[in-house]
């Protein structure tokens, strides 16, 4: 982790993976897990730190993860859902006491997000005026989510987050200052068994031909 811009990323991991019937962030995904997988981007890139957030069978997947160089917390109200989590790894952030310019939120179980794709959201981020109200957010289709970057300005209102849809109300509510950044990879979600197998069989193929899928 090079650590040259002051952002930090925050992994959420810690939903129960129902649809999946095991624990998705365990999948393998090559010489990793899913979970490693975007552990590792993200720990390649500019930022200054990664946090993961777990919540669902956190012991087991903890005992079974190579965190390289994040720090792997624990959301014990994981159950409320995914603004919970976020809400949690804001928490930390706080506690560290370390100035942060802003916060990347990224997900699990999106394997085919790179560590260049999450260093566009940051250098975007970081060619942005306002940099406190900015939020820098993955552009797919006609529609803005995560991962999402976060100025600081935003981050009262990401832990105190209740509703079951994670950040993007504030996103909506926020589109003037949105800065929307294209990625050059596939954004597909693995939410089932069968956007695993769907998932396995595009991961060889050359980068432009995996095509761009995602759920809302």
């Amino acid at each position: 982790m090079s650590g040259s811009e002051n952002i930090a990323i925050i992994i959420l991991a810690a939903g129960a993976s129902k649809r999946m019937g095991q624990s998705k962030q365990l999948l393998k995904w090559g010489e990793f897990t899913l979970l490693e997988q975007a552990i590792k981007q993200a720990c390649e890139t500019l930022c200054e730190q990664v946090i993961v957030v777990l919540g669902a069978h956190s012991k087991h997947i903890k005992s079974n993860t190579n965190s390289f160089s994040a720090t792997l917390i624990e959301n014990p109200n994981w159950e409320n859902g995914m603004s919970s989590s976020i809400s949690c790894g804001i928490k930390h952030l706080k506690a560290l006491k370390k100035d942060i310019d802003g916060v990347l939120i990224t997900l699990a179980d999106q394997p085919f997000i790179s560590t260049s794709d999450l260093n566009a959201l940051i250098k975007g981020f970081k060619t942005e005026t306002a940099l406190e109200k900015q939020i820098v957010a993955t552009q797919y289709m006609n529609h803005l989510g995560v991962p999402a970057l976060f100025g600081k300005y935003h981050f009262k209102a990401l832990e105190q987050l209740k509703t079951q849809n994670g950040a993007k109300q504030i996103i909506q509510d926020h589109l003037k200052t949105v800065c929307p950044i294209p990625l050059k990879g596939s954004i597909q979600d693995i939410d089932n068994l069968e956007d695993y197998k769907s998932a396995l069989k595009k991961k060889d193929l050359p980068t432009g031909r995996q095509g761009l899928e995602t759920r809302d």
